[in-house]
């Protein structure tokens, strides 16, 4: 009994010898060209005629061409091996086979160290990366690094131009601050406007600091600047902009809440503070192909055919992908109530797409799955998007804790002209449901294809969908 105790202990031993060798060799095993890997730099592919090579988990790159694409200069000195990366002032030091790189002098501890492939130096892409202020992500689903400049953002406090849509022209505003004491105002409403309302208030004292009625033109444009020199005290202030309409008496806000600062002598749009997370996201995001968001997930045939045969009837004289963008987003916001009672009640019913049609109610969820159906059913790329909404919600809690993680509204993303474009069709229907009753609303775009800076000033991004 002892003999076959002492037999099965030497078994074992010689077993786990094996296996730890077995791992150290594959641990310690040459780099592997990755075949199936992209790399996005700021949302273009980093294309080069090297491979990139995995080594124990790492993604090794060549040194040059990373590192000029990252704009920094490269000198490399044959005879230690080693390179020096210099990039506006921020000087990396890297040597073939050590572990020990510098930054600005600083030492730091490598995972992998540089390797001469091929005649090739290859560089560990994450280290290189980030010690140059870019945020790296792996998209484990789409196999895709992501590689994004976030020391601009980072710096970035103030603008001193607002703009609602650099590429939206159907109705839109621009802003500027003028050498520091006027502002500009230039713009369009597409709807029947009459007269429009420029106001600043106060947030400190709650007070309106300027107040002025205008005009607006007759091909529907607004324009005018307004001066702010010796208005302003040092502190925070909101922009709105209201307009008539032609058979209404009351002025309704398009544009509002719209944040000014005036700070050390400054006045300036501040930048969002949930900004840098809005454009982390939507870049690393940005790159994953489009096709990917084409199929109509409704497995009912005949619903899938009520869905496709709508989009098309809806889209049937638009004349490109945008117009048609533009139609459904119309569509939607227009026939589809915001189920108030349900909301209040929790008790809204279905929230997919045919459920929401065939209602003509439903809560954001409902407004984005149909939305993204009808965008899909003719062949436009199109995603949700879960995030958090930010400033007063539907029950009168004041979300201002820019930290949220948790999901309260949902919106799309739509592949057009080669870019993705942002529309929230529940913000921008004005249609309501309550008390069991369907009340028209008036509809606005001040969330269709908004600018990313302007967009963050009341939503935050989570979440968007992989397929």
């Amino acid at each position: 009994m002892k003999i076959i105790k002492r037999l099965t202990t030497i078994l074992i031993i010689i077993s786990m010898i094996i296996e730890g060798s077995s791992v150290a060799f594959a641990y310690n095993s040459a780099p592997q060209v990755i075949r199936d890997v992209k790399v996005y730099i700021d949302g273009v592919q980093f294309q080069t005629n090297e491979d990139f090579y995995n080594f124990n988990g790492t993604t090794l790159v060549p040194m040059r061409a990373f590192f000029e694409k990252l704009g920094a200069k490269v000198s490399w000195d044959t005879e230690t091996q080693t390179v020096v990366a210099d990039a506006n002032g921020r000087i990396i030091e890297l040597a073939i086979n050590s572990k020990t790189a510098k930054i600005n002098g600083e030492d730091k501890v490598l995972v992998v160290e540089p390797k001469l492939i091929n005649d090739t130096t290859y560089v560990p892409l994450r280290f290189i990366a980030e010690s140059l202020m870019y945020e790296v992500d792996w998209d484990s689903t789409n196999k895709i690094i992501s590689i994004i400049d976030t020391k601009t953002i980072k710096e970035q406090k103030q603008l001193k131009v607002y703009e609602s849509s650099s590429f939206f022209k159907k109705d839109y505003i621009k802003m500027e601050i003028i050498n520091n004491e006027m502002i500009s105002i230039k713009g369009r409403t597409d709807l029947e406007k009459t007269n429009w309302l420029f106001k600043i208030d106060s947030i400190d004292t709650k007070s309106s600091i300027i107040k002025e009625y205008k005009e607006i033109k007759s091909n529907n444009m607004y324009e005018d600047t307004f001066t702010l020199k010796d208005k302003l005290k040092e502190g925070e202030y909101k922009i709105s902009i209201y307009f008539k309409d032609n058979y209404d008496s009351m002025f309704w806000g398009y544009y509002w809440d719209i944040p000014l600062k005036y700070e050390d002598g400054e006045i300036f749009f501040p930048i969002s503070p949930v900004y840098e997370n809005n454009y982390l996201e939507f870049m690393k995001n940005s790159v994953i192909e489009p096709e990917n968001y084409l199929n109509i997930t409704i497995k009912n045939e005949s619903e899938r055919k009520q869905i496709e045969d709508l989009a098309n009837e809806i889209t049937k004289g638009a004349k490109s992908d945008y117009d048609k963008l533009l139609e459904i987003n119309d569509w939607v916001a227009q026939n589809i109530y915001y189920d108030w009672d349900g909301y209040i009640t929790g008790t809204y019913g279905r929230t997919d797409a045919y459920g929401t049609l065939e209602a003509r109610k439903s809560v954001c969820q409902g407004y984005a799955e149909l939305t993204n159906a009808l965008l899909r059913a003719v062949g436009i790329p199109s995603r949700l998007v879960s995030g958090h909404a930010l400033g007063v919600s539907a029950l009168g809690e004041y979300w201002n804790d820019v930290n949220h993680t948790k999901a309260n509204h949902a919106w799309n993303e739509a592949f057009v002209d080669g870019r993705w474009v942002i529309l929230d069709t529940t913000w921008n229907s004005g249609n309501k449901y309550e008390n069991g009753t369907f009340k028209k609303g008036t509809m606005s775009y001040r969330y269709f294809d908004p600018s990313l800076e302007a967009f963050s000033y009341t939503h935050k991004i989570i979440d968007i969908d992989k397929e």
